[in-house]
């Protein structure tokens, strides 16, 4: 049975969401991996408020692959070949604890990316996260800057051998 959906509006509270790390859009990885590495990032701030970290100071998080499995509605040997994957390109380490115990599993992020950590989570509750800005990351925006008088008017495109000229309105995509 379908459940009643609604638009998303400027007052429509949030569905609860997990971090997925911007990196991971070009990572070539399946897309389990990329899933699993998700998970796990969620869960990995869950251990950096509780302080599970090792002697090192490394945080870790513990998730039977049993569990896994059922949450992400898979079976065991698709969360190992995700977590095979991961541990080859670098983004995760598993420390065996023993014999029908999880294993630790240690999050890395890549280096180029760790200066990005643009957003903080400051309380998440059933209807979303209030999200901070921390550092200010140099994106493209979804909008133009209104002071910028010449994105904002008609803009003619650049006369290219072969195509028409057109003139783009505020709002068109190509």
């Amino acid at each position: 049975m379908k459940q009643p959906s609604v638009y998303l509006t400027v007052e429509t509270p949030l569905p609860q969401y997990l971090p997925y790390a911007r990196f991971l859009l070009n990572a070539e990885l399946t897309h389990k991996a990329k899933l699993l590495y998700t998970l796990l990032l969620d869960r990995a701030t869950l251990s950096q408020k509780n302080n599970w970290v090792d002697t090192v100071g490394r945080v870790y998080v513990l998730y039977p692959i049993a569990n896994l499995a059922r949450d992400l509605h898979c079976s065991r040997s698709s969360i190992t070949r995700a977590f095979t994957e991961l541990e080859s390109s670098g983004l995760l380490e598993r420390l065996h604890s023993g014999f029908s115990k999880p294993s630790r599993i240690l999050l890395k992020v890549p280096q180029n990316v760790q200066g990005y950590s643009s957003m903080l989570c400051t309380g998440a509750s059933s209807d979303g996260a209030k999200v901070t800005n921390v550092d200010v990351q140099n994106c493209i925006p979804n909008h133009l800057n209104r002071n910028q008088q010449k994105y904002n008017n008609k803009q003619k495109q650049k006369n290219m051998p072969g195509l028409p000229e057109y003139m783009f309105e505020e709002g068109e995509s190509l």
